[in-house]
């Protein structure tokens, strides 16, 4: 069971789609490592410009279409109808017609080079044209038969065209966007404002400041900071205007609108604000504490670190300002105490997670030596959850921790690249040990908890707006995606997350997933502390 108030009959994830899911992240995985990170070959000067152009950006045009379509399906649901109603999908031929075309595409990895021959050179083209086409092909046939693609294409091939077309130029659709930005920026009287604004708040703290306004350049005690694209703040105003817009969406039936579309202005004007205050404090520690520290820990963190504030700040003032919730909303019952509410059990605790990460990773290099603070913030949260927790049916199924172990497995097995500092520093004798134990105690004990709790229990059921297969896929690939992107190992935890979603879905509790997700690391961390890899966490 879940912490929702009210419980249904759990609906299966259709396992032909997991395992379509899982063998297409595996495969841009392999290509990614090989073609993008170790391929020593200058493809514009053997083969036409807007061949390489399209094939060099192949991985994130295929994840750009999985992410198009899946918004797609999200707004248009009769998409999937044809996909869910035409019998069984071909698992064992499709994935067989997908291996071969993988296969086509990884052969040329081997002789192709900047030395190889014209004759070569074309050949390779064609091999990795058939073969992406081929696995495809089988990838489509893993998720539902032919005549489940004929009778979409019937009815829908002019908007399924359309979208997928989209998701294939995502990525220069992407650049473009930032590239218009950025001119922005230099023109008007935003860099100018935020110039003044940052060089009134230094001088009010006195410091003895060297400026330049024509390049927006500020340095004090021989640390520079250049108010231009890295500090500019033009990805806050992105995110939080699409963190607005996916929320509002969300939550549209508790919000008030038109009321609520002032929160826009409202959370770009104090985006713009704490840019300001970011910048005048980057400074500040460069000039008076560490450049190093404020480079590489503060500059690379304290913008996420303001815009999950605000958009904390932002949700606190939809939910308890009257203005912006409705009437119906207002007058839903509540508990007496926060710590008994089963929401707010699945969402604060991750809230705390996040922002501990954040602030070590902000106002430190090695954030990983400061981790016990993270377990005690953590065990305090969920002790005070603690009763909600316990009430759960903790009695795992051997698909759970076989599930658990198999990721923990391949997590290990899939090589990792080596860090650059040990996670626990100088530390040594009582003061390592007790850093390995408390460690331990929050990779295998607290982490599942409150990952599962808020990625699997609350976002998953967020994401499924309406009943059906279709959905619970839908919801699955997403809460997926949002859980890849905060690893830095993401296909590895794209893969792991589906399979814990299963598990969930399969039993229908949510301590599975949890169990899960704790036999998973509990592996990891013991293969990481015997082999000294720690870095593979």
């Amino acid at each position: 069971m879940s912490l929702a108030k009210t419980s249904s009959k759990p609906v299966q994830i259709p396992w032909p789609w997991v395992l379509a899911g899982v063998v297409l992240m595996g495969e841009l995985l392999v290509l990614w490592i090989l073609y993008d990170e170790g391929f020593e070959f200058t493809c514009r000067d053997a083969l036409p410009e807007a061949y390489c152009a399209f094939a060099g950006h192949i991985v994130p045009r295929a994840l750009g279409v999985l992410a198009v379509l899946s918004v797609g399906a999200l707004a248009w649901p009769s998409l999937l109808r044809p996909l869910l109603t035409n019998g069984k999908p071909q698992t064992v031929p499709g994935m067989g017609l997908n291996l071969l075309g993988f296969s086509l595409i990884l052969a040329p990895f081997s002789w192709v080079s900047d030395a190889a021959g014209s004759f070569a050179v074309t050949m390779a083209a064609l091999m990795w044209s058939v073969g992406g086409i081929l696995a495809a092909v089988g990838i489509c046939l893993m998720v539902t038969p032919a005549r489940g693609w004929r009778d979409l294409l019937s009815k829908s091939w002019l908007l399924l065209g359309i979208l997928t077309a989209v998701g294939l130029v995502l990525p220069e659709v992407t650049t473009q966007l930032f590239a218009w930005s950025y001119p922005l920026w230099h023109t008007g009287q935003v860099t100018e404002w935020t110039f003044a604004a940052v060089v009134s708040v230094l001088l009010v703290f006195g410091y003895t400041l060297e400026t330049d306004p024509s390049i927006q350049l500020i340095s004090a005690n021989d640390f520079a900071v250049l108010v231009g694209p890295q500090c500019s703040g033009v990805e806050g105003f992105l995110l939080i205007t699409v963190f607005l817009t996916v929320y509002l969406i969300l939550f549209r039936k508790d919000l008030r609108f038109p009321h609520v579309l002032l929160l826009y202005p409202l959370g770009l004007g104090i985006s713009w604000l704490f840019n300001v205050a970011r910048i005048s404090v980057l400074l500040a520690i460069g000039a008076d504490i560490s450049p190093s520290l404020a480079v590489g820990g503060f500059h690379s963190h304290a913008g996420w670190l303001t815009f999950t504030a605000l958009s904390i700040a932002l949700i606190g003032l939809s939910r308890f300002v009257p203005f912006f919730t409705t009437h119906e909303f207002r007058q839903a019952p509540t508990g007496s105490s926060i710590f008994k509410d089963p929401v707010a059990a699945r969402i604060l605790p991750f809230i705390v997670f996040m922002l501990s990460a954040l602030l070590l990773s902000t106002f430190s290099q090695n954030p990983s030596l400061y981790y016990p603070v993270r377990v005690l913030a953590l065990t305090a949260i969920i002790l005070a959850f603690w009763p909600i927790y316990r009430s759960l049916p903790w009695r795992p199924s051997p698909e759970a921790l076989l599930a658990g172990l198999a990721i923990g497995m391949l997590w290990i097995l899939i090589p990792a690249s080596d860090g650059s500092v040990q996670p626990y520093g100088d530390l040594a004798g009582l003061s390592l040990a007790a850093w390995f134990l408390l460690r331990g105690i929050g990779t295998i004990m607290l982490v599942p908890i409150v990952e599962e709790l808020f990625f699997r229990d609350y976002l998953e059921g967020r994401l499924r707006l309406r009943e059906g297969r279709g959905w619970v896929v839908f919801a699955a690939l997403l809460s997926a995606a949002a859980f890849a992107a905060l690893h830095d190992r993401w296909a590895e935890a794209f893969v792991a997350a589906l399979v814990f979603s299963w598990v969930f879905r399969r039993s229908g509790r949510i301590t599975d997933a949890i169990v899960a997700h704790a036999v998973a690391n509990g592996a990891i961390f013991a293969f990481a502390v015997l082999s000294g890899r720690m870095h593979i966490i």
